[in-house]
C-alpha cells in the first residue's frame, strides 16, 4: 500500500507541474514527502489496508471445512468386541444472496476507509497551510521590523545632524535614540515569533527551507458563493465520510435481515460397524433454529442505521454553516487587506514626508516619531490582513479540491 502510495504522489506530481503554484506555498514534492510522513495520514493509510483486508476476508467467507472421525469400541456379550469408527466433513453454506451482501460490505468498507483517508490528508494540509502561513507572516512582521529600524536609524540620523548645526537639542537625540532602541526591542520580538513559527512548521514536517517565502497579494474570488459553496459541499471529505457510512449501514441491515435465515451445513460421513461387517456413506444437514438473538441483531442493525442518518444530517449542517463561513472569510478579508494596504501605503508616504519636513525645520520631533510608530503600526496591520486573506483562500482552495487535490487522494483516490 505505502509503494502505491509514493507511486500514485510521484504521477500526481508529476502530472501537475505544469499548473505553477504560489511562490508563498511550498512545493508539491515537499508536500508529497510530507503528507507520507505525516502520522495521521500514515494512520488513515494504514486503514485503508486494513479494510481491503476485511473485505477479503468479507468474500471468503468464516465459514470453514471441518473434519469429524471417531472411533469407539462395541463389546457383545457373546462375539468379543468390535472395533469400530466414524469419518466426516462437513461445512457452513452461505445461503444465496448472502455472498453478495458480504462483498457489498467490503466494498463499503473500502470506501469508508478511502473516505476517511482522503479526510486526514486534507486535514494535514489544511494545518500546513495554517502553519506555514503563520510562518510566512512571521517572516514579513521581521522583515518589516527590519525596515522600521531602518527608519528609526534615519531619524536619528537627522535628529544628530540638527544637534550638530545646534538646530536642536541633546533631549530630542536621546528622544531619538530611545525610539532606535524601542524598534530594536521590536525587531528582537519579531525574529522570536518568526522562530517560534518555524519551528511549530519544522515539529509537524520535516525539512522546513531556512527562509519563509514572501506573501503573495490576495486575489478577489470571482467565482459566485452559490457555486463555490456547491463545490465545497461536493468536495466535503466529512460528507464523503458520511455518505460512506450510511451506505455500509444501509447494506449491514440488509445483511442481517438476510442472516435471519440461518446458514445450513452440509456434510457427509463413512463409517465401518459390526467387525467391518457394515458399511455406512451419507450425508448430513443441521439448521439452526432461529431465535431472538437474530431479531436483535437486525433491530440493533435499524438502529444504527437511524442513529447514522442522524449523525449525518448534523454532519451536513456543520459542514454547510462552515462553508458559507469560509466563503464569507475568505472575501471579507481582501476587503480588509486592501483598506490595510491603503493606509500602510499613506502612513509610509507620511513619513517621508515628516523626514523631509523635519530635515527642513519645518517639523518637530514629535511629529517625526509618531509618524514612524504610525507607520509601523498600519503596515502591521496590512501584514497581518495580507497573511488573513492569502491564508483563508488556500484554506478554501484546499477544501474545494483545488489545492493539492491530487495529492492528498494519493493512490485511492
Amino acid at each position: 500500500m505505502k509503494a502505491g502510495l509514493l507511486l500514485g504522489l510521484f504521477v500526481a506530481s508529476s502530472a501537475a507541474a505544469s499548473q505553477a503554484l504560489p511562490p508563498d506555498l511550498p512545493s508539491r514534492d515537499a508536500v508529497s514527502r510530507w503528507l507520507v510522513a505525516d502520522p495521521a495520514a500514515r494512520e488513515a493509510d494504514i486503514g485503508r489496508s486494513a479494510a481491503n483486508h476485511e473485505a477479503g476476508m468479507l468474500r471468503a467467507s468464516p465459514n470453514e471445512w471441518t473434519v469429524k472421525a471417531t472411533g469407539q469400541r462395541r463389546q457383545y456379550e457373546a462375539g468379543g468386541t468390535s472395533r469400530e469408527w466414524n469419518a466426516g466433513i462437513e461445512r457452513t453454506v452461505r445461503l444465496p444472496g448472502k455472498r453478495a451482501l458480504d462483498t457489498r460490505l467490503g466494498e463499503g468498507t473500502i470506501a469508508v476507509a478511502e473516505a476517511r483517508y482522503v479526510a486526514a490528508a486534507r486535514q494535514a494540509l489544511r494545518e500546513l497551510v495554517d502553519l506555514w502561513m503563520n510562518w510566512c507572516a512571521a517572516a514579513e512582521e521581521r522583515r518589516l521590523a527590519d525596515r522600521q529600524a531602518e527608519i528609526a536609524e534615519a531619524n536619528r540620523t537627522a535628529v544628530d545632524t540638527r544637534v550638530r548645526a545646534g538646530d536642536a537639542s541633546k533631549l530630542d537625540l536621546n528622544l531619538a535614540e530611545a525610539d532606535v532602541a524601542d524598534v530594536e526591542r521590536v525587531r528582537s520580538e519579531a525574529r522570536m515569533k518568526e522562530a517560534e513559527a518555524r519551528a511549530r512548521l519544522a515539529a509537524r514536517f520535516v525539512d522546513v527551507p531556512p527562509e519563509a517565502p514572501a506573501l503573495s497579494e490576495p486575489v478577489p474570488i470571482e467565482q459566485s458563493a452559490q457555486a463555490l459553496k456547491a463545490h465545497l459541499l461536493g468536495q466535503s471529505p466529512e460528507l464523503r465520510i458520511a455518505d460512506a457510512e450510511q451506505a455500509y449501514a444501509e447494506t449491514a441491515v440488509a445483511r442481517e435481515r438476510a442472516d435471519r435465515f440461518p446458514d445450513p451445513t452440509l456434510g457427509a460421513f463413512s463409517a465401518s460397524e459390526a467387525y467391518g461387517n457394515e458399511r455406512l456413506v451419507g450425508i448430513t444437514i443441521s439448521v439452526p433454529l432461529p431465535g431472538s438473538y437474530r431479531s436483535q441483531k437486525l433491530a440493533r442493525a435499524l438502529s444504527m442505521r437511524d442513529q447514522g442518518e442522524a449523525a449525518a444530517s448534523r454532519t451536513r449542517q456543520r459542514v454547510d454553516a462552515e462553508s458559507e463561513v469560509d466563503i464569507v472569510e475568505a472575501r471579507g478579508t481582501v476587503e480588509s487587506w486592501q483598506l490595510a494596504r491603503t493606509a500602510a501605503h499613506r502612513a509610509d508616504e507620511n513619513v517621508r514626508l515628516t523626514q523631509r519636513a523635519y530635515a527642513l525645520g519645518e517639523a518637530d520631533l514629535q511629529t517625526l516619531l509618531l509618524a514612524r510608530r504610525q507607520s509601523l503600526d498600519a503596515t502591521r496591520t496590512a501584514v497581518q490582513a495580507q497573511a488573513a486573506a492569502v491564508g483563508a483562500r488556500y484554506r478554501l482552495r484546499r477544501a474545494s479540491g483545488g489545492l493539492w487535490a491530487d495529492i492528498a487522494e494519493g493512490d485511492g483516490g
